[in-house]
């Protein structure tokens, strides 16, 4: 017996509602975002969300610092959010 699958689509998000909860995200994450979609990688190409993104980033305060290594001469960039306890290293 064979089973027809159908795929029932639902009504796309609207990219200004994307742009505002990517706005939102670490700009980790949002360079991880681009390869889930196409869609999503233009989306966050868009000088719309660049502007967004920026703006939000200015109002959340980061703690940002460097660590010189002596042992092998390499620099350690660290941040974090304002109010998250885990630091996790940008370059390693």
């Amino acid at each position: 017996m064979e089973h027809n699958l159908r795929r029932e689509s639902s009504d796309p998000i609207p990219v200004d509602i994307l742009i505002a909860i990517f706005s939102l995200v670490p700009g980790k994450s949002t360079a991880r975002f681009r390869c889930v979609a196409k869609v999503w990688a233009s989306i966050l190409r868009l000088p719309e969300f660049k502007e967004l993104f920026l703006t939000e980033s200015f109002t959340r305060p980061r703690l940002f610092f460097a660590i010189d290594s002596y042992d092998d001469d390499k620099l350690f960039f660290y941040s974090t959010c304002s109010g998250v306890n885990l630091i996790t290293p940008l370059i390693p």
